[in-house]
């Protein structure tokens, strides 16, 4: 591919500046326009001028049929002689690729794409009625991936919008991995049920909230085997604006409470008016010998309240008092109970 035939000089033009050159080539219009493409020609003809409008033929190969011709300015610069594409209101920077949005460039009209911003001063809209359409975004590096928002059919011809309310500081906000192919956003006053199939939910600050009030809610806990129940927390009538909180006191260690089956369908939970534990054991092994015997418990302090009862006992004998002290307490009886069991709570 090369230049063909040049001419500089037409009759009856001569000493007009700029002049008119006519370049034949079959090169194509990106070639041509390389910076010193011209290098070769002026060395031998050394007929170009800087500022001469060249009429220049190309073509998509050297054994096209087709011919394409167009305006091209000389120039000279850095040691270059080079074409370069003339400009005009309404031109279109070349090369152009296909399927790509055509943006303004200036004010005269000039159409180029790839932009690095795009404005439209109304909306814009991707596909029409029964036409889909997404808007895709990628990311800065390459094959990884997309964000696309896509829309799916309605029940009905409806609009579905999505906006921000009024913020006071910028924002940014991120969708977390929902580790699966297909997650669901959680919305605030939904009217459905909303799940979370798989994972947890963390509230790292604050605190969370069931229903409104006047609006009934509770909590329910499903355990790990199926069709084993549920634990259901609710709130029932206070009687007033009164809140009523469950908390936990200082504990040395971990620590977990069960709900014993109280053998019917409704029963309640004993409460005190301070601080309280408790611990019961039944049937404790008791040595005899003596109307008096010593249970060894390190549960028990000297400040404890200790109720109990024989259950099982060699000599008939009944319970006088019950004195705790640290670690242990002793019961003393109306005669020698003999070897038996003894069951007893401990409140402290």
């Amino acid at each position: 591919m090369a230049i063909l035939q040049s001419t500089t000089s037409v009759t009856g033009l001569v000493g007009v500046a700029p002049r008119l050159v006519f370049i034949a080539t079959n090169d194509t219009e990106v070639a041509i326009t390389t910076s010193g493409y011209l290098n070769s020609e002026q060395a031998v003809n050394q007929g170009f001028s800087d500022g001469d409008m060249a009429l220049v033929t190309t073509k998509t190969s050297p054994s096209a049929t087709d011919v394409s011709v167009g305006w091209f300015q000389i120039n000279y610069a850095s040691g270059n002689w080079s074409l370069a594409p003339t400009s005009s209101p309404g031109d279109v920077t070349l090369p152009t690729i296909a399927n790509h949005i055509a943006v303004f460039t200036n004010t005269t009209g000039t159409l180029s794409e790839d932009a690095s911003t795009a404005i439209n001063g109304g909306n814009i809209q991707a596909g029409v009625s029964g036409t889909a359409g997404a808007l895709i975004s990628f990311p800065t590096t390459a094959l990884k991936g997309s964000l696309q928002i896509v829309a799916v059919p309605n029940t009905g011809n409806t609009l579905v919008t999505v906006s921000n309310a009024a913020h006071g500081q910028a924002s940014i906000y991120t969708i977390p991995d929902g580790g699966q192919t297909t997650s669901n956003f959680l919305i605030s006053n939904s009217a459905g049920t909303q799940t979370i199939d798989t994972g947890s939910l963390a509230l790292s600050l604050g605190g969370l909230t069931l229903g409104s009030s006047g609006h009934v809610s509770s909590l329910t806990i499903f355990p790990g085997t199926a069709a084993n129940g549920t634990l259901i927390v609710t709130a029932g009538n206070a009687g007033g604006a009164f809140n009523t909180t469950i908390t936990s006191g200082t504990i040395g260690q971990s620590t977990t409470y069960t709900i014993p089956d109280i053998g019917a369908a409704t029963g309640g939970i004993v409460v005190s008016t301070t601080a309280m534990r408790v611990k019961m054991v039944v049937a404790a092994a008791a040595a005899g010998g003596a109307a008096a015997q010593s249970f060894s418990d390190a549960f028990c302090t000297s400040a404890s309240v200790v109720t109990g009862a024989w259950v099982t006992q060699t000599t008939p004998a009944s319970v006088l008092t019950i004195v705790p002290g640290n670690g242990s307490f002793i019961v003393t009886s109306s005669a020698n109970a003999g070897v038996g069991t003894f069951s007893y709570v401990i409140h402290k």
